[in-house]
């Protein structure tokens, strides 16, 4: 009975490694969505102060998406798809940007088409005109 003991518990050990590395694995993507989730925020409130000082809507949008050009991607954010502008009531004196990049997960998970992930912040800042 002695070597099929052993045998057992050999493949017990890989099968406990190969889910370890499937756990270290998904948690790399998942540290990786929250952290380009946080630079998307960081971009919405450059583009909300870029377009605070503008007059109306058009001019506001064009610095906002100016400030979002500017964004360097890299092999992990593959590209800042929108940049909005909304203006919201004069009376309060606040515009809304809303910004939306595209994430590549640098380990997707085959079946669940998570690749690449899209992201959207939406900042909201105060009119400084």
């Amino acid at each position: 009975m002695q070597p099929h003991r052993k045998g057992q518990s050999i493949i017990e050990v890989v099968v406990g490694i190969i889910l370890i590395v499937i756990a270290v694995l998904a948690l790399v993507d998942i540290v990786v969505v929250i952290q380009a989730g946080m630079i998307n925020g960081d971009l919405a409130a450059k583009a909300a102060r870029a377009a605070a000082n503008q007059e109306d809507s058009a001019s506001a949008t064009s610095v906002a998406e100016e400030a979002a050009n500017k964004f360097a991607t890299s092999t992990i954010i593959s590209s800042v798809d929108s940049v909005k502008v909304t203006l919201n009531s004069p009376a309060n004196g606040q515009l809304t940007v809303d910004s939306t990049i595209k994430v590549n997960v640098p380990f997707p998970i085959p079946g669940l088409n998570l690749n690449p992930v899209t992201l959207t912040t939406q900042s909201v800042g105060p009119m400084l005109r």
